[in-house]
């Protein structure tokens, strides 16, 4: 499988962290995440990326454009990572045209990963998001 396009799908919906730390003071402390915060995104740290849910994705066979279940767990991940300051942006980015809300809910990105990631429960949560920021 060519990986270039999660790769491209990643970059695409700012698939990192952004630091609430000013570049200049970053390495200078560290930022660390609560237990309890580090609970909501545990399982979704854990992907490695194989790209098993992104190449049995039933959405992904009728539309390349579809964001992925890849970018979406990883969406979701940053999201909740309490270091993050571009939630909102990240998640109005995803809600456009060929993202979260194409899913199918057809469950074959969670039966084919290689971790046994959740990865819809991310996606679900990452509907939630949505509609409590509106």
């Amino acid at each position: 499988m060519d990986i270039d396009p999660v790769m491209e799908k990643l970059k695409d919906n700012f698939g990192w962290v952004v630091p609430s730390i000013p570049d200049e003071k970053m390495g200078c402390k560290e930022h660390n995440v609560s237990d309890e915060a580090f609970e909501v995104i545990n399982a979704a740290t854990d992907c490695i990326l194989c790209g098993s849910c992104y190449s049995e994705c039933s959405m992904m066979e009728v539309n390349q454009r579809y964001i992925s279940p890849p970018a979406l767990l990883k969406t979701f991940r940053i999201n909740n990572d309490t270091r993050d300051t571009l939630g909102g942006e990240r998640l109005q980015h995803v809600t456009a045209d060929h993202g979260l809300w194409d899913c199918t809910h057809c469950y074959r990105c969670v039966e084919h990963c290689t971790k046994k990631i959740p990865i819809m429960d991310g996606i679900h949560r990452l509907r939630e998001e949505a509609f409590e920021r509106g």
